[in-house]
């Protein structure tokens, strides 16, 4: 029986913090369905919720508005008109934050927070960012003028997928019409660390900046860069394997340092430029 509500199905306010939503096993929280504009809404300056073992099913608009700064657990996402989680841009929890695929939803868009001018995702220092196998991040603007979202590493970036369902960070036009530089990139600020396998950094303008930073690459495709794939700068390690640096508009690898990413990289790196 068709009984939702004609607003959100949950709506957590501007300021609202410590509420948990659900509960730790799966499927045990609550179902939200049917309702008119969307299931769970987390509003801007919401914080330290929790938002787990819910049934998020059939609703009108989008599964789930997520902030940073909150928990999203495994939630089961199915037949919503937009089965994805839109990501109001702003900082990550200290604590660190797991995204991960929440039934049938893969995708996490994120859109700019104008109210606050917060240009992205930022991952503050001693925060890990966890992003599972098969999610796909991908960064939306509104108009040609505002193409600047991105994600900035103070802490950790921890990207592992697998071979048939690897982790994306891309445009939210991957699947329409997606071009170069829709979004910034990766920025791994000086003392962050990140780990990507088995990822796709797709249509930024340098899909990895590394900044006096350490980041291992393996089995991964970094790939329409406006500018460059991969920046390394300011003595940045990277370490890169078995990875494809194509389709950039300036150089695979441009490497500022003067310094190997790892030995024999220039035979192993398409694009390599040592400065």
């Amino acid at each position: 029986l068709n009984v939702g509500n004609a607003l959100a199905g949950i709506a957590v306010d501007v300021d609202a913090s410590g509420n948990k939503l659900g509960q730790d096993t799966a499927g045990t929280g609550n179902l939200i369905r049917f309702n008119g504009e969307g299931g769970v809404l987390l509003a801007v300056r919401s914080s330290a919720n929790e938002l787990t073992g819910n049934r998020i099913e059939e609703n009108q608009g989008i599964a789930i508005r997520y902030r940073p700064g909150n928990t999203l657990g495994s939630n089961t996402c199915t037949g919503n008109e937009l089965n994805l989680v839109e990501v109001t841009a702003g900082t990550l929890a200290v604590t660190g934050e797991r995204w991960q695929p929440q039934g049938e939803l893969t995708q996490y868009i994120v859109v700019r927070n104008g109210q606050f001018g917060e240009p992205g995702i930022r991952v503050p220092a001693g925060s890990t960012w966890t992003v599972d196998p098969g999610v796909e991040v991908l960064f939306d603007y509104e108009s040609e003028s505002d193409r600047g979202l991105s994600a900035s590493i103070a802490g950790t970036l921890t990207a592992v997928g697998t071979a048939d369902r690897p982790v994306v960070f891309g445009s939210a036009q991957r699947y329409a019409s997606a071009l170069p530089g829709d979004w910034t990139g990766l920025a791994f600020n000086p003392g962050s660390s990140g780990r990507l396998e088995n990822v796709a950094v797709e249509f930024a303008v340098t899909g990895l900046t590394v900044d006096n930073a350490n980041v291992t690459v393996r089995s991964s495709v970094i790939a329409g860069s406006s500018q460059d794939g991969i920046d390394l700068t300011n003595g940045g390690n990277l370490d890169i394997r078995d990875s494809s640096l194509g389709g950039n508009g300036r150089y695979g690898l441009n490497n500022e340092t003067g310094a190997r990413c790892h030995p024999g990289c220039c035979p192993e790196c398409p694009g390599c430029r040592h400065s």
